[in-house]
């Protein structure tokens, strides 16, 4: 069975996808954790980041997720949930 959810499109500058983020960090992750509910090595999450070319600080944001993947792969998700919020702060 295949279990693999796909979040799609996803951008750091839209509330919508701060409140995704934020479920699966505080709904999901928790179910999936060793101790949780569902069997971790059956679930995949793929997030595909979408930029947004008309807001120069989506271009910028994205760009440095994508250099913390590459350097840091661990450090990717951490970087993306703190740089979902606070959405009042985005302004370009």
């Amino acid at each position: 069975m295949d279990l693999t959810h796909r979040v799609n499109p996803n951008s750091y500058l839209t509330t919508t996808s701060a409140k995704m983020a934020l479920a699966m960090e505080n709904v999901l992750k928790p179910k999936f954790a060793p101790n949780g509910e569902y069997n971790e090595d059956k679930v995949k999450m793929i997030i595909r980041l979408q930029v947004q070319p008309w807001h120069a600080a989506s271009t910028f944001t994205h760009e440095a997720a994508l250099a913390v993947a590459r350097v840091s792969p661990e450090s990717f998700w951490p970087f993306s949930l703190a740089v979902s919020w606070p959405k009042e702060a985005v302004k370009d």
